[in-house]
């Protein structure tokens, strides 16, 4: 077995815990990084999938507020985590509700800067 084999959870678990640390130390585009690794080698599960995906919407609020100009593509991308984050709300409000608001406020905060 390779260690980038599909299903390897020892793996999956660095990619998902490196999300978090370089979130939180401020590495954004590092952050970036292992959401993408993540993505390419898990098959998540659902409750994993929103927790990337909230840091993520996240992470690239905050690249886009430090680049100070309006990425489309990238705003495009947040619209759909907001939009994955309703659904996760609608099923388990306690886990994801804050975590909605929390990244549409971030969203109305960037677009009135811009």
């Amino acid at each position: 077995a390779d260690v980038s084999d599909p299903g390897n959870k020892l793996l999956e678990m660095f990619y998902f815990h490196q999300v978090f640390k370089n979130y939180w130390i401020g590495y954004a585009e590092r952050c970036d990084h292992y959401v993408q690794r993540y993505g390419e080698l898990s098959q998540p599960r659902h409750f994993e999938a929103y927790i990337i995906k909230f840091y993520h919407g996240l992470n690239t609020l905050d690249m886009m507020k430090k680049k100070k100009t309006k990425n489309y593509s990238k705003s495009a991308e947040v619209d759909g985590i907001i939009a994955s984050m309703r659904v996760a709300a609608s099923h388990a409000e306690s886990n994801f509700r804050n975590k909605l608001e929390l990244l549409e406020a971030e969203q109305r905060g960037l677009n009135n800067f811009h």
